[in-house]
């Protein structure tokens, strides 16, 4: 809901640590381009999220190009604890700004 919020619309939440098939299919129907992968930022605990992340990015470059899939986390665990900036930074990184 934080990311929508600022503009981030195309999104896909995952209730776990790993897309289901379903959600796989889904994203392959779509024909997406770029896939980024968000997990939550574990960093300075157990890296549960970023450990998933390239799980997740591992499983995807079976159905997609590697190139085009990307694991940009947000700089505080989770968007929902993420303050305005830090969101608006992470859009600008997806968009295509700095990274």
């Amino acid at each position: 809901l934080a990311c929508y919020k600022y503009g981030i619309k195309n999104t896909i939440v995952l209730f776990g640590v790993v897309p289901s098939s379903q959600q796989i299919s889904y994203i392959i129907s779509l024909g997406v381009k770029e896939i980024i992968i968000s997990t939550n930022n574990d960093s300075a605990k157990n890296n549960v999220g970023n450990e998933a992340a390239e799980k997740i990015k591992k499983q995807l470059c079976l159905f997609f190009n590697p190139e085009n899939i990307k694991i940009i986390l947000p700089q505080s665990k989770d968007f929902g604890e993420s303050n305005e900036q830090e969101i608006l930074d992470f859009k600008k990184k997806i968009d295509g700004g700095e990274n």
